[in-house]
């Protein structure tokens, strides 16, 4: 006789909000209706990791950055040299740190409502 051990859990989907590759198109990252930004393997599709929100802000457009002040400081860690922002309905404009997985600096814009931006 075999004795198997389950979980349940809750779950339930956020949709996607909005997709962004990195420049060299190694890494995906997809932002969820519930605030949330994953990232994922661009070539394997691999989960990386998740970015929790802090907020009820929706992200309507994520922009990846090539940071060269990072670049190969760091080669243990794969997402450095990488620089991540979202921008969001209410006018925030937010710089994500890809190790701590927090905000590194938020920008708000004065103009009010933002829908897209371009690095």
């Amino acid at each position: 006789m075999h004795a198997f051990r389950c979980r349940f859990h809750e779950w339930s989907p956020e949709a996607i909000e909005c997709l962004a590759y990195s420049p060299d198109r190694k890494w995906l990252a997809l932002a969820r209706g519930n605030g949330d930004i994953e990232i994922y393997s661009g070539s394997k599709g691999h989960h990386f990791q998740t970015i929790r929100a802090h907020s009820e802000s929706t992200r309507r457009s994520l922009l990846w950055a090539e940071d060269p002040l990072r670049k190969g400081k760091d080669p243990n860690f794969s997402l450095e040299g990488y620089a991540l922002f979202s921008i969001s309905l209410d006018g925030e404009v937010a710089h994500w740190d890809l190790r701590a997985l927090s905000k590194k600096g938020l920008y708000k814009c004065p103009g009010g409502t933002v829908y897209s931006g371009v690095i």
